[in-house]
């Protein structure tokens, strides 16, 4: 579906079909979601118009990728494929930091509600390594795309496979030289792709990924978030954003050799899925207009901190600009550079 305007930013990530039990024990049942829409909407929040590539089964719904047209979107990309495929997600909120996956049946007895039949036979996806050669079926290849996206003069990488991302960015970049952003996997932020990783993100203009996957790459390495972003950086990256819950962002300016801890804004806690994708969707839509790396991480912080307020990658739909704006305003004075 193509809505008719030029596409010069585009946005490759997954879709999923999501069932919330927030924080306030309010439940969210059946909503599209995935990585892909948490990124768009936090993008929408401060800019409309770019393309968005994926993959689903052909049990998807046709309604939600029509309502995600709707937002000034270019779905085109988004390629059913000729069989069903599970995107399932659970989460239920123990505490504002905590949730679990695991058990639906559980939580929906807690709350007095009839088990849905959309949760029948659901288990949570094991979390498990990437393999570096072989595609899964959500794997994204360079013909996939339709051929306007690779002029893009933006791309966003979220989380996804390594073999995904280890093919589709040198495309990006060799086709128009697109300025690209990655979100790198959990499937690959591990210590065994230690010697994968300086490749795979050389030549990227940002990386965004989350402290705990930050982490978990350098486990044995450094605990320490500058020396963890200077080394990223060192990869060739000319930014490194790191997202990190109650403690806000801490963004490193390879160029400069700058480091920037942006707090958390103040706010109140409802759920927090999805708000580093909103963070790098707002970050995408703020370098993409200023191309100032701090300005744009403030517009992420903002996006993040509507996103915890209610729940679902729609909740962002609703948010009065006049409301971010105040917000932005209210932060860029409580930045600390370090």
């Amino acid at each position: 579906m193509n809505n008719g305007f030029p596409v010069n930013t585009l946005i490759v990530g997954k879709l999923a079909q999501e069932t919330i039990i927030n924080n306030r024990r309010e439940l969210s049942l059946d909503r599209c979601g995935g990585n892909l829409l948490y990124t768009a909407y936090g993008f929408n929040l401060w800019r409309q118009g770019a393309g968005l590539s994926s993959k689903v089964g052909m049990n998807f719904p046709e309604n939600w990728l029509a309502q995600i047209a709707v937002n000034a979107f270019d779905v085109s990309g988004i390629k059913r494929l000729p069989h069903e495929i599970d995107l399932r997600e659970f989460y239920a909120f123990t505490n504002e930091d905590d949730y679990r996956t695991d058990n639906p049946q559980k939580y929906f007895g807690d709350l007095g509600l009839p088990f849905p039949k959309s949760l029948l036979g659901y288990s949570p996806k094991a979390e498990q390594l990437d393999n570096r050669k072989t595609a899964s079926a959500l794997s994204m290849r360079p013909n996939d795309l339709p051929v306007e996206f690779l002029e893009c003069r933006f791309s966003y990488f979220c989380p996804m496979d390594f073999f995904t991302h280890s093919l589709l960015p040198p495309v990006l970049r060799s086709t128009t030289n697109s300025t690209v952003f990655i979100n790198p996997g959990t499937g690959y932020m591990h210590p065994s792709f230690w010697y994968d990783l300086p490749a795979l993100l050389r030549g990227s203009t940002a990386v965004i990924t989350t402290r705990n996957r930050l982490e978990k790459l350098f486990l044995g390495r450094s605990k320490d978030i500058w020396e963890m972003a200077q080394t990223i950086a060192s990869f060739g990256v000319e930014f490194v954003a790191v997202t990190a819950g109650a403690d806000g962002q801490f963004l490193y300016v390879s160029a400069a050799q700058k480091k920037y801890h942006i707090p958390a804004y103040p706010t109140r806690i409802i759920d927090t899925i999805g708000a580093s994708d909103v963070f790098g969707g707002a970050f995408l839509a703020g370098y993409s207009q200023s191309f100032d790396p701090l300005w744009s991480a403030l517009m992420g912080n903002i996006a993040a901190s509507i996103k915890v307020e209610g729940s679902g990658a729609d909740y962002l739909l609703y948010a009065l600009p006049e409301l971010a704006k105040a917000r932005l305003e209210n932060l860029r004075g409580k930045v600390e550079e370090c």
